[in-house]
């Protein structure tokens, strides 16, 4: 792929050409030249006009949620990397959740191959539990061999202590990241939303934050204890940003990421019974969100997670008791924080939290914005408004509150494996 991207504004911090407006030559997945002169296209290179927009380096998502193997109907990898890429994405870490679930080599195989002519980098995440069971370690070695990149059991917590110890001392010893999704089961019971007043007034049992403080509080002296990496995967109170930054005044190997739901919306925005609405951890309270965003800014909260997990209609489409947890986002994380924070959130910020730091976590190779270097970018434009709708939503799933609402910012296009996507 020959391309010619001309006035882009670089937001690559590191980067020599960063806050410079650029022309940029790529040549067959490489870039060439950067210019802040203005470029003519060479015989058979396309051009693309980036005047206004922002150029950084192609973003990481370190929580998707694809149920391939085994629920495809609900989302595919091929469809979960088309709404990637549409939401500025070039990589995507995804969760083990599947049927059977990312616990052997076979199944990290069957994702990398899906994904092997693709836009978008599939990064699997092997269970850290075998049948995310929680009770035994599953087959780590094997699948960081085959290709896993972390473990987690996904939005299933490691209830067990000992499991968790001995999680973290054998992944300490291949040098591989544990990611824990913090909530005590004992204390949340059966309830599905945040304990406050607003729920109690809609009659919906609450998870009160608390449940989520002690497994935090656990896991820091587990890591504490056994050394080795780990990292909290959708933290969503106040509490648990306090204790995480008191742990890493410790200089303990602790990082953290936040859903953009936590982020955008709290439990106010459940009064209509919305199910796209219904989320794990549960949307908390208003303070809760102001302290996630703090934490955000301070360097407390290392990256930001589209959490997107898509469900069928039949899933969503009955009373909020019964229906399932998740709502799909991938397309719409930049969206949703420019929309509804883009005042709070600068773009160095957001690519901070999107590119270079989900990079560092997960021990990839960061991406430069310089000549001779491989291809790998996200551009995107903060003043374009559209409307999100099933004609321009590419899941395979519509389990979103984001549908039919005009938002303000949209990424326009990605490069990535020497392939160029146009998104709007």
């Amino acid at each position: 792929m020959k391309l010619l991207v001309t006035e882009a504004n670089i937001i690559a911090p590191g980067s020599p050409y960063h806050g410079k407006t650029c022309d940029l030559l790529v040549d067959n997945g490489t870039i060439t030249t950067i210019s802040s002169k203005r470029l003519a296209a060479p015989k058979g290179f396309k051009t693309y006009n980036a005047k206004g927009k922002f150029l950084s380096p192609g973003w990481v998502d370190m929580l998707t949620h694809v149920p391939d193997p085994g629920f495809e109907f609900k989302e595919s990898v091929h469809s979960a990397c088309a709404a990637a890429a549409a939401g500025g994405f070039t990589a995507i870490a995804v969760t083990p959740e599947t049927h059977p679930p990312v616990h052997s080599k076979s199944e990290v195989k069957y994702l990398l191959k899906q994904a092997n002519s693709l836009a978008v980098d599939v990064l699997p995440m092997g269970a850290v539990s075998h049948q995310l069971a929680g009770k035994e370690l599953a087959e780590m070695f094997d699948m960081q061999q085959a290709g896993a990149v972390a473990f987690t059991d996904g939005d299933k917590p490691i209830a067990h202590a000992g499991v968790m110890l001995r999680a973290l001392l054998y992944a300490k010893g291949i040098n591989a990241l544990v990611l824990a999704r913090p909530e005590q089961k004992e204390i949340a019971g059966n309830a599905m939303v945040h304990e406050s007043k607003n729920t109690t007034l809609l009659g919906l049992k609450g998870i009160p934050s608390i449940a989520e403080d002690v497994m935090v509080a656990r896991d820091i002296e587990l890591i504490r204890y056994t050394g080795g990496k780990l990292h909290f995967s959708k933290i969503s109170s106040a509490s648990s940003v306090e204790l995480i930054r008191r742990a890493k005044k410790e200089k303990l190997n602790i990082t953290c990421d936040v859903s953009v739901n936590n982020l955008v919306f709290t439990d106010a925005h459940l009064a209509d019974y919305d199910t796209n609405l219904k989320l794990t951890p549960p949307l908390r309270s208003e303070s809760d969100r102001k302290a996630l965003l703090k934490g955000l800014k301070d360097g407390v909260i290392d990256a930001i997670v589209s959490d997107h997990n898509p469900q069928d209609t039949e899933s969503k489409a009955v009373e909020f008791d019964y229906s399932a947890y998740g709502a799909i986002g991938l397309q719409t994380v930049y969206a949703a924080l420019n929309t509804y924070l883009g005042n709070e959130l600068p773009a160095e910020l957001l690519v901070e939290k999107l590119a270079v730091n989900p990079r560092n976590i997960l021990g990839l190779q960061q991406v430069e914005i310089k000549e001779n270097t491989p291809a790998n970018f996200t551009l995107f434009d903060a003043k374009q408004k559209w409307i999100y709708n099933e004609k321009n939503n590419l899941s395979k799933s519509a389990n979103s509150c984001l549908l039919q609402k005009e938002l303000t910012g949209k990424v326009t296009a990605i490069y990535n494996n020497n392939q160029w996507i146009v998104t709007n």
